[in-house]
């Protein structure tokens, strides 16, 4: 037992490290729908030819009658973050509906999706979602799958189109519903960390019509563009963003235990749980473990089962900084400039390598000429995390 972290870890399935979370998330988005109440979270889109700006994208509200703005924005996956979701219903004012043939729901939204490490291209993006069919688990059928590239947008994007059925409705027992899906999914431009989900869905009892909804939808998805955030200067950075070698990576420190770490970021408004890498790195010396919290793109690592106390803490996020301004994002010559010749190099992946500065207590993972994360660990312990 690694002080009490083991129960913590639970199996995530990963391509080329990416967590496949969305689809089922989607699916449960599209049925949960249904039961979002007639009160004060739906707000009218009054203006929906004034886009809506966000520091990930930005992007026009659904155009077309009945289109609220759901503020409660629940989603239940640490991973995912609801940047902005609409719902249509012209029955804002009444009670959810008992006719399973009135249960008509449709939504539209855009989710950012907190992974660790990039998607490498196109190509792997599809890869990623047409994986996420394999994933689904017995309440839905998959009827119909199609994803194809999406060369409209300046950044590497997919759409996709999925049709299943869910026969699990609590409140329509015995009644079987199909749920139609429509998005793309994108990897915003010169950015790591997290992708872009945008979709339009909608949930009818089989049987029924669809609803009219596609010409919405689709100029919904068009009108969605990816920005990106400017990166934060490293004197400028805030405290619970600064890195700094051997000690620290925002709020969580070398002095905190697998178990704390976890509870202060469970306990925060993310509730994003740790997960255990199931590939830290051909170079990880035996009996090392990772543990990673996609939804606030942190990690740590130990080989300490007595205290299960972190012998090296994780960051992929660009958020993040050194006192220098080096930090996830940053060309590897911004790392050479600052820090120097590093003490060795080791092979932490497919064409990744790991420069570690053991005196200064830190490390990068740089993959084409581009640091994808940092490890920082006490000076003089980087013998106990890697080979070399």
């Amino acid at each position: 037992m690694l002080g009490g972290a083991q129960r913590m870890l639970y199996p995530q399935v990963f391509i080329r490290g990416v967590p496949v979370v969305l689809l089922a998330s989607l699916l449960t988005l599209a049925a949960c729908t249904a039961s979002i109440r007639a009160d004060q979270n739906l707000v009218p889109v009054s203006a929906p030819e004034q886009r809506l700006t966000f520091p990930e994208v930005s992007l026009l509200p659904p155009r077309g009658e009945d289109w609220f703005i759901n503020k409660s924005r629940a989603v239940q996956n640490p991973e995912i973050s609801t940047i902005v979701q609409f719902v249509k219903s012209s029955r804002r004012r009444q009670p959810p509906a008992t006719d399973p043939t009135q249960a008509l729901t449709i939504e539209a939204h855009v989710w950012r999706v907190d992974v660790r490490g990039p998607v490498e291209s196109q190509a792997a993006l599809q890869q990623l979602v047409r994986h996420e069919t394999e994933t689904l688990g017995l309440r839905w059928r998959l009827l119909t799958s199609e994803v194809e590239p999406d060369n409209s947008r300046d950044a590497m994007c997919v759409r996709y189109r999925y049709t299943a059925e869910d026969s699990q409705v609590p409140r329509f027992p015995g009644s079987t519903f199909v749920l139609k899906i429509a998005g793309v999914r994108c990897v915003p431009p010169n950015q790591l960390g997290y992708l872009i989900d945008a979709a339009y869905s909608q949930r009818h009892l089989k049987g029924q019509p669809d609803a009219d909804v596609e010409a919405e939808g689709e100029v919904f998805l068009r009108g969605i563009v990816m920005l990106t955030p400017p990166r934060l200067a490293g004197a400028n950075t805030s405290p619970d963003r600064r890195i700094v070698p051997g000690e620290r990576i925002g709020q969580w420190t070398l002095d905190m235990t697998i178990s704390q770490i976890d509870d202060v970021i469970s306990g925060s408004p993310t509730r994003s749980s740790g997960v255990a890498d199931p590939r830290p790195g051909p170079d990880f010396r035996s009996g090392f473990v990772t543990v990673l919290w996609p939804g606030r793109s942190v990690g740590a690592g130990t080989n300490d089962t007595a205290t299960g106390k972190a012998v090296c803490l994780i960051v992929w996020s660009p958020e993040f900084q050194t006192l220098e301004g080096v930090g996830p994002g940053s060309d590897h010559q911004a790392v050479i400039k600052s820090y120097g010749t590093p003490l060795t190099l080791t092979t932490a992946g497919p064409e990744s390598s790991r420069l570690i500065y053991d005196g200064v207590g830190m490390a990068f993972v740089v993959k084409r000429a581009v640091v994808q994360q940092i490890y920082i660990f006490r000076p003089g312990d980087a013998k106990r995390i890697w080979k070399f």
